[in-house]
């Protein structure tokens, strides 16, 4: 299978978007890419620091990261590549057009109990979750559904992420995509 151009990973937190984005770009034998990493050794390589994205929140506030985002897609070229969106990485500024023009945007979809779950029990700081219990998470999830779904509605595909059914979607993608 042959991919042309990059496919965008977009959904919420704890959707699963970095573990398929692995399976995916193995499958296809294309690179990877995890924006949230990206972003990161970027800021630290560049302020000679080594902190984390809860920690340059807390320093330098969300919409400081959001501008981080916005550099990281201007830098993104158009080879193939998988790439897995943070959760607002699509919503802020012109990126959800910008991710259009690149590439194929695909919107992760799963129930809140399963996100809730994976944020619980990944090892991933992420800002928005720090010292929260389950139902905290799950309403903080319902929230930023609302206030996201218009962005993430705008991807080319939407495909549902429970017990594996997302790659082989994605992968059925991805053959359809190729020349």
């Amino acid at each position: 299978m042959s991919i042309t151009k990059p496919i965008f990973l977009i959904g919420l937190p704890g959707v699963g978007k970095t573990h398929v984005g692995l399976q995916l770009a193995k499958a296809c034998d294309i690179p990877f890419m995890d924006s949230d990493v990206e972003i990161l050794k970027n800021y630290n390589l560049q302020h000679q620091t080594d902190l984390s994205i809860s920690e340059i929140f807390r320093a330098q506030g969300a919409f400081y990261f959001r501008k981080l985002e916005r550099d990281f897609i201007k830098k993104l070229i158009t080879a193939p590549q998988i790439v897995a969106c943070g959760g607002g990485l699509p919503c802020y500024f012109d990126n959800i057009e910008q991710l259009k023009q690149l590439g194929i945007i695909v919107w992760l979809i799963s129930d809140f109990e399963t996100n809730v779950k994976n944020i619980i029990a990944s090892n991933v700081q992420r800002p928005l979750f720090m010292d929260k219990n389950e139902v905290e998470i799950s309403q903080i999830l319902q929230n930023l559904l609302q206030e996201r779904q218009y962005f993430y509605q705008q991807a080319h595909f939407s495909v549902p992420s429970q017990n594996g059914s997302a790659l082989v979607k994605v992968l059925e993608i991805a053959k359809n995509l190729a020349p």
